[in-house]
């Protein structure tokens, strides 16, 4: 390929703007492209080169995406015979490749091969990423993570993996094998890739738990909605949640080891409480300035509009509350259900990456342990309403939707308490120092603060995106409202 696209301008036409504004790695679909910018490269066959392309929007600063450009100067994926083989050729010998400006160093954290001819299969997972399993022709399948948007820094992730995997001496995730990072002219450095272990699964906690939500109400159905049959399948499902609290328990008592120093346990101080309420403050703004904007309202809608003075005040004064937990650790961060996967029984925690929108360093913070709990007790409220929303849709009429209704929350509630008397039953019985084991009901108030922090969230996304859904936070804040 010549060099005329080398560190050069790529056009702005309506191909490229197009194959961006498509993609669901490109984080800034609501903002107006202005200009791309060839960063660095390295030429590969077939007339395409590896590119680091700067893109610039009306949204934000420029950012740096991994993507491919042909002889053309169209934008391709990676999805490319020519970036595998380059790909899996420099990861068999751990090669360091030479681009116009930088370097590109494959590194294997195990000892592994993927020799000629592997295959490679993008899975329909993706989204801020790019997932591709990797299949040898001997040996274990691989999954490999590329990032899309590149930030300099340590990689979250990759971090979190050395860590969990070394000194934090915890195994309920895929093993961690290999990664890929770029540096720069001046020598900044970029993960772009990361390899795991290819885990056989059932599906995530996610797509199990609506599952059996959906042939608990089948058997339900059967039963006319009492008798034993129900009451089996709620036990069943506490026993699932109940497992969830306590691989997140193990998770936890990981993260709280000390490591290599930007791991382990830490006090709480006065700045941190200061920025957690500004941020939570922000974000009910926010949320309230939606809601009160809305033109469709419902009557819970309208219940919590004029909750509004009260839950500012349990914002306010619930900060005392955390300053009583007295400690922080590193954290999953974007912990739900889907980031867990089910394998014969077992489970395996996924994508320690945290929010993708997020800088490495905002990301690496250390908060209360609650945060990552109050995941899952938001994502179990999801799930419920998922699977009423399913059972009921299209006026079935084999279904009593007052009695749908009553076994979803009825399994939410079973679920979330299940799962939280593991979490912390797990957590005392590891000896953790970072929530106190002596009271109880002030951890679960200081818990609340996070879960109405995440329903806030989840009302200005719902709002934003999906306005029929907006519902299920607001039943969530009432909830947390009606037993303050």
């Amino acid at each position: 390929m010549e060099d005329k696209l080398s560190l050069s301008e790529l056009r702005l036409d309506e191909k490229n703007v197009s194959f961006l504004s498509q993609a669901r790695w490109f984080q800034q679909k609501g903002s107006r492209i202005l200009a791309l910018r060839i960063r660095d490269e390295v030429v590969l066959h077939g007339g395409v080169n590896l590119c680091f392309v700067d893109v610039k929007t009306s949204g934000r600063d420029s950012e740096l995406y991994l993507m491919l450009v042909d002889e053309l100067g169209e934008l391709r994926d990676i999805d490319h015979e020519a970036f595998i083989e380059f790909f899996t050729a420099n990861l068999d010998i751990c090669s360091s490749v030479m681009t116009r400006g930088g370097r590109i160093m494959f590194t294997k954290h195990q000892d592994w091969n993927l020799g000629k001819g592997c295959c490679f299969e993008p899975m329909p997972l993706s989204s801020s990423n790019t997932l591709m399993r990797i299949k040898p022709k001997a040996g274990h399948d691989l999954m490999a993570k590329f990032i899309r948007r590149l930030q300099a820094g340590d990689n979250v992730e990759a971090s979190i993996n050395r860590h969990i995997f070394g000194e934090g001496k915890f195994s309920a995730a895929p093993m961690f094998k290999g990664s890929v990072e770029y540096v720069d002219s001046t020598s900044r450095r970029y993960h772009i890739a990361s390899l795991f272990e290819y885990v056989e699964n059932q599906g995530s906690a996610w797509d199990v738990s609506l599952r059996n939500l959906s042939s608990l109400i089948s058997e339900a159905s059967s039963s006319k909605f009492r008798g034993t049959p129900v009451k089996a399948g709620i036990a069943r499902e506490a026993d699932f949640a109940r497992r969830i609290g306590g691989v997140l328990a193990s998770l936890h008592l990981s993260l709280a080891r000390d490591g290599d120093g930007s791991f382990g346990v830490r006090e709480v101080l006065d700045d941190d409480l200061r920025i957690w309420h500004d941020n939570w403050i922000m974000q009910f703004d926010r949320a309230f300035a939606l809601l009160e904007a809305s033109s469709v309202r419902s009557p819970n809608m309208e219940k919590v509009i004029s909750m509004k003075a009260d839950v500012r005040k349990l914002l306010d004064s619930g900060i005392f509350d955390l300053k009583s937990i007295g400690h922080k650790i590193r954290q999953h961060g974007d912990f739900h259900l889907g980031q867990l996967l089910v394998c014969d029984g077992d489970l395996r925690i996924i994508d320690f990456e945290g929010e993708p929108l997020k800088d490495y360093a905002e990301r690496a913070i250390h908060y209360p342990a609650l945060k990552d709990v109050a995941g899952i007790v938001r994502s179990f409220s999801y799930a419920a309403f998922a699977a009423y929303f399913d059972a009921v849709k299209g006026e079935r009429k084999e279904y009593d939707v007052s009695a749908v209704s009553d076994l979803c929350f009825e399994w939410e509630r079973v679920s979330c308490r299940s799962f939280l008397d593991a979490y912390f039953d797990s957590l005392h019985s590891g000896g953790a120092t970072f929530l106190p084991s002596e009271n109880r009901a002030l951890t679960e108030r200081a818990l609340n603060l996070f879960v109405l922090d995440k329903a806030l969230y989840e009302i200005e996304y719902e709002i934003n995106n999906r306005p029929d859904w907006v519902e299920i936070p607001i039943s969530g804040i009432m909830k947390i409202m009606e037993v303050r």
